[in-house]
């Protein structure tokens, strides 16, 4: 019983940890998404002030 709690109680600390990661990558790829419309494979365009490729 106790080591089923100690592998919860692990996995519930990765898990919001990893969360907030995955929110901010999918924000990112959304700006990067925006900024590319209208812009051909390889063009530079800025997001957040720096510099990124268009997918």
């Amino acid at each position: 019983m106790r080591k089923t709690l100690s592998i919860l109680a692990a996995s519930l600390l990765i898990a919001s940890f990893a969360a907030p990661a995955a929110y901010a990558q999918a924000v990112d790829a959304k700006k990067l998404a925006d900024a590319c419309k209208g812009k051909k494979k390889g063009d530079a365009v800025k997001v957040d002030g720096k510099d990124a490729k268009c997918p």
